[in-house]
């Protein structure tokens, strides 16, 4: 069991409820705001960096797994091969974007 801690029972009540059907994922939504000197492709570069980022905290890669020999315990498990691209999305109002009432 080595590499796998079990999760907390208040993570694992909520992933065990998910159904196809009835999914309880997690999404976080991030606002940014560029710096007063940034040129129009400060998001691209931005967002450009992130993906080529190599080192990512285990915290991030982690997937739920349910060992053999545990009926009903789920686990976390650091996955090495994480489709970023799938996870990490950029979307943008269109120009000229802004707050009226800011």
């Amino acid at each position: 069991m080595a590499g796998m801690p079990f999760m907390p029972v208040s993570d694992s009540m909520f992933l065990i409820g998910e159904t196809r059907e009835h999914p309880f994922h997690v999404g976080g939504l991030q606002l940014f705001k560029p710096p007063v000197d940034a040129g129009p492709d400060y998001a691209e570069v931005f967002y450009e960096q992130l993906m080529s980022t190599t080192e990512v905290s285990s915290d991030f890669r982690k997937r739920p797994g349910q060992p053999l020999a545990v009926m009903g315990n789920l686990t976390w498990i650091v996955d090495d091969e994480v489709d970023w691209e799938y996870h990490v999305r950029r979307s943008a109002l269109p120009r000229p974007a802004g707050c009226v009432s800011c």
